[in-house]
């Protein structure tokens, strides 16, 4: 069967402490919900979560959403917010997962990238880098929820193609399952 491959890329830096994570928190697990309200998405979904700060860590290997408990997300004392680094972990993982069409089957479906912050990274060099290759994966969407007072979308605007903001006050927040059928609708 075809997947659905879903990375989520989490900022767990000192600047996504209290509210920032609490609503990451909040739209993880409405999302997975979401999913499970899909008829066409609960059997193709597969997530795989990754949280990066100094240093980029794999929560959640992919695994089909329905096997998926997503643990609470917990954030350090302190510490950088390097994405341009979590951007090449991520990467190297979606090469490694995601399967290519071949003749004998048509592969997963194109990769879906998530990436929840509050906008900028520490290691803007690498990020900036990083951009052009992230590209080149053929994700069908990459997609930056913003959280915090002090969220930015600048760095954000040259990678995603749509950004949002997690605002748990929106009835109902973002959802990724209607997001995914309303792009897919307009291919």
């Amino acid at each position: 069967m075809r997947r659905l491959p879903i990375y989520f890329l989490i900022d767990t830096s000192g600047s996504m402490r209290g509210a920032q994570i609490d609503s990451v928190n909040a739209c993880l697990k409405f999302m997975m919900l979401d999913f499970r309200s899909d008829p066409f998405l609960i059997e193709i979904t597969y997530v795989c979560v990754v949280t990066f700060d100094l240093g980029t860590v794999v929560v959640v290997p992919l695994t089909a959403h329905m096997e998926v408990e997503i643990p609470h997300i917990a954030i350090p004392n302190s510490g950088p917010s390097h994405l341009g680094s979590a951007l090449a972990f991520v990467r190297n993982i979606v090469q490694g997962e995601v399967r290519k069409p071949s003749h004998e089957n048509k592969g997963d479906f194109r990769p879906v990238l998530i990436i929840m912050t509050d906008g900028k990274p520490s290691d803007v060099e690498i990020f900036l880098k990083q951009i052009p290759q992230v590209r080149a994966l053929s994700f069908d969407s990459i997609v930056g929820c913003v959280t915090g007072p002090k969220k930015e979308t600048e760095y954000l605007r040259s990678l995603c193609d749509d950004i949002f903001l997690l605002d748990l006050s929106s009835n109902p927040p973002f959802s990724l399952s209607s997001y995914l059928v309303r792009r897919w609708d307009r291919d």
